[in-house]
């Protein structure tokens, strides 16, 4: 009996104990002892593989791990601390209700049943303080194992980001007689360019011809720097291409290709976007009008019933194909650049729109003589005017070059080229 006597022998302690305690015990019996070998095992045996597949990347995981487990054990730690004032607080609640119970008569003879209340919902309350307390504690600990295991994420994708953005293409030294040789990335093996040597001067109209897949097109790729030049050098005024600001280089380049892309807007806002240096709103309607003036395409405009404001719907399409043309050479117009580059321009055209927006290339050309045009063309007759065309063969290499009539006489690759079509 002595055993009873002291006070965490309690009958009432003893059944809080054997509640909750035995609870506790159940919950890591059974099957939960099978999962923690299983995800343990699984855990060794994985970071062995990790290890033959890259023992750099399994350190620094490993490392991160480590944080992780420590968070885990000061988590544990002072959950099992606080858990523990909790269990003695309830058996000395347990205690109290144990003894109000058996001793209700005379508690209620004596009128001490508010006392015991209070003294049991303090020692309730104090249980609520300690469990919040493990909640944010456990939240907390939840939350950093969570960022811990983003943070390892975000490491690796970081590095990888900003490795994308310190990839430099490889460029050889400049050549000083150019003498370009290139291949896609996609197909080294084929040389696109070879030995490709062409000297533009300024305000010069030129076209470069050739037959299909000779790589006429490649070189409008290359001025405008989506591609780098395998080996050799591509130079404006003399300057290394590479040597200058990408965006300042495109600036001063229009390019009208094939198949023109313009955007479900006004044709006013189309025409706009051809000046990247400026906001739309501070590009003025006078600009807009005189570039599609010179585009020819300016009367036209005027005759829609909206104008300007006309929406040409999505891609254009609500516009002919002669009429997008004329509309992207006005929008390539209005930055006033340096050098204007038509490609195909006008091989989807019909015969009449042909004629219409080679008419508004002519005009272009002649009202500002220090506009370098490069062309490069598939039908023969658009160049016939050029001040020299240079005729590529289907190893990418020039083979002639001079006047349409000049060719003519040669009786050469050219020739040959003009009674093909």
């Amino acid at each position: 009996m002595e055993w009873f006597d002291k006070q965490e022998n309690h009958s009432g302690a003893i059944c809080q104990r054997l509640q909750f305690d035995a609870l506790a015990v159940q919950s890591m019996a059974g099957f939960r002892i099978g999962l923690l070998i299983e995800t343990s095992s699984t855990f060794i045996i994985g970071l062995g593989f990790s290890f033959v597949f890259s023992w750099q990347l399994t350190l620094i995981i490993i490392a991160f791990y480590l944080f992780a487990f420590t968070c885990i054990y000061l988590q544990v730690y002072t959950e099992s601390t606080l858990c523990e004032k909790t269990f003695k607080i309830l058996e000395q609640a347990s205690v109290i209700a144990s003894e109000s119970i058996e001793n209700r008569r005379v508690i209620a003879q004596l009128t001490k049943e508010d006392l015991f209340i209070n003294k049991y919902s303090n020692l309730i309350h104090q249980t609520y303080r300690i469990s919040a307390v493990v909640l944010f504690v456990a939240q907390t600990f939840q939350t950093i194992l969570t960022l811990t295991e983003e943070l390892a994420k975000s490491l690796v994708a970081a590095k990888d980001f900003f490795d994308l953005f310190e990839r430099q293409p490889v460029i050889d030294n400049c050549s000083t007689k150019g003498k370009i040789i290139f291949c896609y990335p996609t197909r080294p093996e084929r040389l696109v360019l070879d030995n490709f040597q062409l000297n533009i001067n300024n305000g010069q109209r030129i076209a470069i011809v050739g037959a299909s897949g000779c790589g006429k097109s490649t070189i409008v790729q290359l001025i405008e720097r989506f591609y780098d030049v395998k080996r050799g050098c591509l130079s404006i005024d003399g300057q290394n291409i590479k040597d200058l600001n990408l965006q300042w280089l495109r600036s001063k380049i229009s390019l009208v290709s094939q198949e023109p892309v313009l955007f479900d807007m006004s044709i006013k806002a189309n025409i706009a976007y051809g000046d990247n240096n400026r906001q739309q709103k501070d590009i003025t309607m006078h600009e807009i009008i005189e570039a599609a003036k010179k585009a020819n395409i300016h009367d036209f405009i005027q005759s829609l019933p909206e104008g300007y404001d006309t929406n040409v719907g999505l891609r254009g399409l609500q516009m002919s194909g002669g009429e997008k043309q004329r509309i992207a050479i006005g929008r390539a117009l209005l930055r006033q650049p340096k050098i204007l580059i038509l490609d195909e321009a006008t091989s989807a055209l019909d015969t009449l729109n042909e004629k219409i927006v080679q008419e508004a290339i002519s005009s272009t050309l002649e009202n500002n003589k220090q506009l370098t045009c490069i062309i490069i063309a598939h039908n023969l007759s658009t160049v016939e005017h050029c001040d020299c065309l240079f005729v590529m063969n289907e190893h990418g290499q020039i083979v002639e070059y001079g006047k349409h009539h000049e060719l003519l006489k040669k009786r050469g690759h050219y020739y040959n080229l003009t009674l093909n079509k």
